[in-house]
């Protein structure tokens, strides 16, 4: 259920706000953060490590299958944007 909240902005960040992919989604992490009691910084900083190690392990998990297979047949490209889609654990065993 999606309920629409306003939100009041000065030109300043109504300027950065209209660049922003998606602000929704950064204000609900913001009050999801301040309901946690974590501050936005450790809460973005855990994001990029989670999008930093996926990448790694996809790479690494290419890698492994290509050189036991002889082929190219993993991409982690593909990986990579499956596992920064998911969103659910149960995604990855369906």
């Amino acid at each position: 259920m999606k309920v629409q909240k306003i939100v009041s902005l000065d030109r300043q960040t109504a300027e950065i706000a209209a660049e922003m992919r998606n602000f929704s989604k950064w204000v609900r992490d913001c009050i999801r953060a301040y309901d946690l009691d974590e501050d936005l910084g450790s809460l973005f900083a855990g994001k990029k490590q989670w999008r930093d190690a996926t990448k790694h392990i996809a790479y690494a998990f290419a890698d492994y299958v290509n050189a036991h297979t002889g082929e190219e047949t993993a991409d982690a490209g593909l990986i990579i944007t499956a596992a920064l889609e998911q969103r659910r654990i149960t995604e990855w065993v369906e």
